[in-house]
C-alpha cells in the first residue's frame, strides 16, 4: 500500500511549481467532489475545490512529476514524470494500477472519453516522443511519429471516430487517426512553440495556442485549420481550456492576463487582469464547470470572477518550495511559515485562508527561522541573507529596516515577556539580543549555536550547540548573564530546546535521535537518564502543551510522538502519528489546548488534534 499521512484537521498543500517562460498543465474533475490535481516536485497534489484545507498527496514517483490528469470518471489519475514513466493510480486509495514507460520525460497526458485509452507525450529518447496505450493492459495502439523535437502537449478527441493531436517544438500541430493511430497531417501556422492543445468537449473542434501569441482553431475530425483568433495576447500564450458548452475558450499568458474568447466570432469577451509584477504572469488555466481557474507564476491559484475581471473571487496562496520553519499566534488562530524562496505566509486555521506577507523582506533568500512575539503583534524572521526582519502581523507588512549579523543565523527565539525582544544565534558562534528589531547586545559563545529557548519567566536561556551540549545562561533585560549548568548527555548536535509553560521542565533533543527531559530543580541528571531513542532519525523539534502535561516530538523519520508521562521520565503510553509527513517532519508548534501544527518535507502544513 502507498504511504499517506492519516487524516488531519486540515492539510494545506503546496502550490504548483512553475518556471518563468514555461506553462504548466493542471487538471480537475467534477465527479464525486470537485477536485483539482497538479504536481509539486515528486508529489501529485489533489485538492478539494470547496475546501482549501482538504488535500491529499500521492508520493510514489521517484523524480519530478510534470503533469497529472483525472480519468473521465474521476476514479483514476494518470501522472507523468521527468524519467518518462506514466503511473495510473486510484484517486481514492492511491494504489498504482499500472506503470508505463513512454519516453524520456512526460510533459502532457490525455485520456479518451471512455477512460480506456491514454496518450502521453514529452521529450524523446531513441526517437520515441509519445505513446498511445490501453491503460489497463499497457498495449500500444499506434505510433506518435513524424517528430524530432519535444512534444509539448496532446489531446484525445472525445467520441468516435477517435483522433489524437500533438504540438511540438518543431512549431507544428500533428494530427493522427486511429486506432491504431497513424500520422495523417501537420499544420505549421504557429511561428513559435505551440504550448498547449485541447479538444472541445463535444469533439467538434480543437484549438492550439503558443509563444507566437496565436490561437488557432481546427476541425476536430479532419484536423483542418479553420481560423485564427485575433487580436490575441501581447505575450506568449501558455494554456487554454474550453467552456463546458464549448462556446468559449479561456487562455492565459505572459502578458499577465487571462482572456475569455467567443469561439464563433473569435473575439475577446472578457479580460481578467492581475498585478504588474513578474510573478503575476499567468502560466495555466482551467475551465471546470462553474470554476474558472488560473495559475500565476508565483504558484498562486486564482478563482476568476466573470462579473469582476480585475479581482479574483479568491486566491489560494502558499508555498512552492520547502518550508523550514513555522510558528503560531499566541491564541492559536494562525500559523506563520517561511520557505526557501524567502516567502512568508499566514495560514488562518478556522477559515483555511492563506495570505503572503507584503514587502521585499529577505528578497528570495531562504528563511531559516520564524518566531512570533509573545503578544502576537510581531513576526521575527531570519534568513540566509544574514538579516533579521520584523513583520507587523496586523497589516502583514514586512519592515523595510533590518538588522544584519556576522554569520548566517542558525536559531531564533522570541521573549515570553517582552514583545520587542528576540535572540538570534549565528554560525560564527555569536548570540545577539535584539530589541525593536535591532542589536542591543551580543555574546561570543565559543561554539556554534543550533537551537535556543527562553524560560517562561525570561530569567534564563538555553542554547544548544554543535558541541553536543546544551548551555544555560542567566538573562535579564537585554543582557545575557553568566553561564550556568551545562547539559552533557547528548551524542550529536542539539536540535531543539523547549521549556514547559509551568517552568518545571526543560526538553532537549539531538540529531542522534535522543530526547531528554530535565527537571529544573536538579539538572545533574535527566528524568530519563539514558534518553529516549524511539525516533528512527534526527529529532527536529520538541514542544510541551500549554498545560505542561504532554510532551510532543517530531523527527525526520516522518513521526510525531506524544509522551503522556514525560514528566515522570517514562516512555510508556506514548502515541505516534506515522507518517505525519512523507519524507520527514521539519518543524512543529502547539496551537492550543488540543491541537498542534506541523510542516514536513512534503511541503504540507498540517493541523492535528492532540489525542492520547
Amino acid at each position: 500500500m502507498p504511504k499517506e499521512p492519516p487524516a488531519s484537521k486540515a492539510a494545506f498543500a503546496p502550490l504548483p511549481i512553475t518556471a518563468r517562460g514555461f506553462g504548466i498543465h493542471i487538471n480537475g474533475t467534477l465527479k464525486g467532489s470537485p477536485r483539482l490535481v497538479y504536481a509539486n516536485g515528486s508529489h501529485v497534489i489533489i485538492r478539494d475545490l470547496n475546501d482549501p484545507g482538504s488535500s491529499r498527496v500521492f508520493a510514489e514517483h521517484k523524480c519530478a512529476v510534470n503533469v497529472a490528469v483525472f480519468s473521465p470518471n474521476g476514479e483514476w489519475v494518470a501522472s507523468g514524470d521527468s524519467e518518462g514513466s506514466v503511473m495510473i493510480w486510484g484517486a481514492k486509495n492511491m494504489i498504482i494500477k499500472n506503470t508505463v514507460r513512454c519516453c524520456r520525460s512526460i510533459l502532457d497526458i490525455s485520456w479518451s472519453d471512455d477512460g480506456k485509452r491514454v496518450i502521453a507525450v514529452g521529450d524523446g529518447g531513441g526517437g520515441f516522443f509519445g505513446k498511445v496505450f490501453m491503460w489497463d493492459s499497457q498495449n500500444a495502439i499506434g505510433e506518435i511519429s513524424n517528430n524530432s523535437k519535444k512534444l509539448l502537449s496532446c489531446a484525445f478527441k472525445p467520441g468516435r471516430p477517435y483522433r489524437v493531436v500533438t504540438v511540438s517544438e518543431e512549431k507544428q500541430v500533428n494530427f493522427y487517426e486511429g486506432p491504431p493511430f497513424k500520422f495523417k497531417q501537420s499544420d505549421r501556422t504557429h511561428t513559435n512553440y505551440p504550448n498547449c492543445v485541447r479538444y472541445s468537449n463535444n469533439g467538434e473542434y480543437f484549438a492550439s495556442c503558443g509563444s507566437d501569441k496565436k490561437i488557432v482553431l481546427f476541425d476536430g475530425e479532419s484536423g483542418d485549420k479553420i481560423k485564427e483568433f485575433s487580436p490575441s495576447h501581447t505575450g506568449s500564450i501558455y494554456s487554454l481550456s474550453w467552456s463546458p458548452d464549448d462556446s468559449k475558450i479561456l487562455t492565459c499568458g505572459g502578458d499577465k492576463t487571462v482572456k475569455m474568447w467567443n469561439v464563433e466570432s473569435g473575439s475577446v469577451e472578457k479580460t481578467f487582469t492581475f498585478g504588474k509584477e513578474m510573478s503575476s504572469m499567468q502560466v495555466s488555466c482551467l475551465w471546470l464547470g462553474e470554476y474558472l481557474i488560473s495559475v500565476s507564476l508565483s504558484g498562486d491559484i486564482n478563482f476568476l470572477d466573470v462579473d469582476n475581471p480585475s479581482t479574483p473571487k479568491k486566491i489560494w496562496s502558499g508555498h512552492q518550495s520547502s518550508i523550514d520553519s513555522i510558528d503560531v499566534s499566541p491564541d492559536g488562530s494562525a500559523v506563520y511559515s517561511g520557505d526557501r524562496d524567502g516567502r512568508i505566509c499566514r495560514f488562518e486555521c478556522k477559515t483555511s485562508e492563506v495570505e503572503p506577507l507584503k514587502g521585499t523582506g529577505h528578497a528570495g533568500s531562504p528563511i531559516v527561522k520564524l518566531a512570533v512575539s509573545c503578544d502576537g503583534s510581531k513576526l521575527y524572521s531570519v534568513g540566509f541573507d544574514n538579516k533579521l526582519f520584523v513583520s507587523d502581523t496586523t497589516t502583514l507588512a514586512i519592515s523595510d529596516s533590518y538588522e544584519s549579523f556576522d554569520g548566517q543565523p542558525t536559531c531564533l527565539a522570541a521573549s515570553h515577556k517582552d514583545p520587542d525582544l528576540c535572540v538570534v544565534g549565528t554560525s560564527r558562534g555569536l548570540l545577539y539580543v535584539c530589541s525593536g528589531g535591532h542589536e542591543s547586545s551580543k555574546l561570543a559563545l565559543g561554539f556554534e549555536p543550533t537551537s535556543i529557548g527562553f524560560s517562561p519567566d525570561d530569567d534564563e536561556i538555553c542554547v544548544g550547540g554543535k558541541d553536543k551540549l546544551a548551555h544555560i545562561y542567566a538573562f535579564s533585560g537585554t543582557t545575557i548573564g553568566s553561564p550556568g549548568a551545562t547539559l552533557d548527555k547528548h551524542t550529536d548536535l542539539v536540535s531543539s530546546i523547549f521549556y514547559s509553560a509551568d517552568g518545571k521542565f526543560l526538553t532537549t533533543t539531538d540529531n542522534g535521535r535522543h530526547v531528554f527531559v530535565w527537571n529544573r530543580t536538579d539538572l545533574s541528571t535527566p528524568t530519563n537518564p539514558t534518553g529516549w531513542l524511539f525516533h528512527q532519525a534526527r529529532v527536529t523539534q520538541c514542544a510541551w502543551t500549554k498545560d505542561s502535561e504532554l510532551l510532543l516530538t517530531c523527527s525526520s523519520d516522518e513521526q510525531v510522538i506524544i509522551w503522556p508521562r514525560a514528566k515522570e521520565g517514562k516512555s510508556s503510553k506514548r502515541k505516534k502519528t506515522d507518517p505525519a509527513h512523507l519524507g520527514g517532519v521539519i518543524d512543529m508548534k502547539i496551537l492550543g489546548d488540543s491541537s498542534f501544527a506541523t510542516v514536513g518535507v512534503d511541503r504540507f502544513i498540517r493541523i492535528w488534534d492532540i489525542a492520547v
